[in-house]
């Protein structure tokens, strides 16, 4: 699930997950397991600058984050008991080094040690927005790429990886902490902010595709040979935001894309991918009502929701719901 900070004590809370009926809370610095009644298990101190993490079937973690510069882990914190290093490709052009962030992935053991940690980024201003883990046990980290290449040393083919990545998911192998594939989500950052909480989120799906959820404005177009099927496809947003949601095949093909929001402004801000294939999407919309032609829902009825208010200016959170087959099965209002 994808959601917006919180403070637990005196610690900020990037992330809570459910691991097997424990509650695991990442910090920036720290990993801790809470017991149904709110008491702590356990803790793990680990470096900072993490962001995001997800469960391993180790009975681990994989966790993600940016930096600049050089990153250490301290031998006290590994499971070699040595120190590792990484360093970001550039170490920075202005004061705050935005330009120059990589991705950090790192693999935790049971135990909260870290095994391994790699750096994926280039030139230019890279960031990791979530990480989730295949069936196989890989990972799938969702992506800001704003470098134009990618180093061999980081693909696991070893060559150079060039193009305009933009809003992407990448499969990282977990044995060889190398990049299997890099696919582009069709966006272009616009609607990927800090500030709003907004979700950009690729889910690892039980039949080996990719579902990804986040934002969108505009036109986003999918050329032929981008698709599954061999023809393109084109979503177009009703607002001036809407919710997007696409589903890759295991080769980063295109199965289906959909938009789904009013005639104003919708925010995403978390989304599951949820044990029968469905994607369930939380956020809020401004004004106007939703509607779905009767294409893109999965009885072929069309929906239209209630008005969200009398003003434009009244936001009003809403819940959609898209079956496997890119299909709307529901969007609710909540007064």
């Amino acid at each position: 699930m994808c959601i917006r900070d919180r403070n637990i004590s005196s610690s900020k809370a990037h992330q809570i997950i459910d691991d097997n009926g424990t509650f695991v809370v990442l910090e920036d610095s720290r990993i801790v397991k809470y017991s149904d009644n709110l008491s702590v298990i356990e803790s793990f101190s680990l470096p900072s600058g993490m962001e995001k993490f997800a469960a391993t079937p180790d009975g681990g973690y994989v966790v993600v984050g940016r930096f600049t510069g050089e990153k250490t882990v301290n031998a006290s914190m590994t499971v070699s008991g040595s120190s590792i290093s990484i360093s970001s490709v550039r170490s920075g052009n202005n004061w705050w080094n935005e330009d120059s962030e990589d991705i950090f992935v790192m693999k935790v053991n049971a135990n909260g040690k870290v095994e391994d940690i790699t750096n994926i980024g280039g030139t230019g201003a890279d960031m990791a927005t979530y990480v989730t883990v295949t069936t196989d046990g890989d990972y799938v980290v969702s992506s800001h790429i704003g470098s134009s290449s990618l180093s061999g040393d980081m693909m696991s083919d070893g060559n150079i990886e060039t193009g305009t990545f933009r809003d992407s998911y990448f499969i990282m192998n977990a044995d060889t902490m190398k990049v299997d594939q890099i696919v582009s989500v069709g966006t272009l950052r616009g609607e990927v902010t800090e500030t709003d909480g907004n979700c950009h989120i690729a889910f690892a799906g039980n039949d080996g595709g990719i579902y990804f959820v986040g934002q969108m404005s505009g036109t986003v177009n999918f050329d032929a040979s981008q698709t599954e099927s061999g023809r393109a496809i084109t979503v177009t947003s009703t607002g001036d935001t809407d919710a997007y949601a696409v589903k890759f095949n295991s080769e980063g093909k295109v199965v289906w894309a959909v938009a789904v929001g009013g005639t104003n402004t919708d925010h995403i801000y978390s989304a599951e991918y949820t044990a029968d294939g469905e994607l369930l999407i939380g956020g809020d919309s401004q004004g106007g009502r939703i509607t779905v032609d009767g294409s893109k829902t999965s009885d072929g009825i069309a929906i239209e929701t209630e008005p969200i208010g009398d003003s434009a200016s009244t936001w009003r959170g809403i819940t959609i719901k898209i079956d496997d087959d890119g299909r709307v099965v529901l969007s609710l209002i909540h007064i």
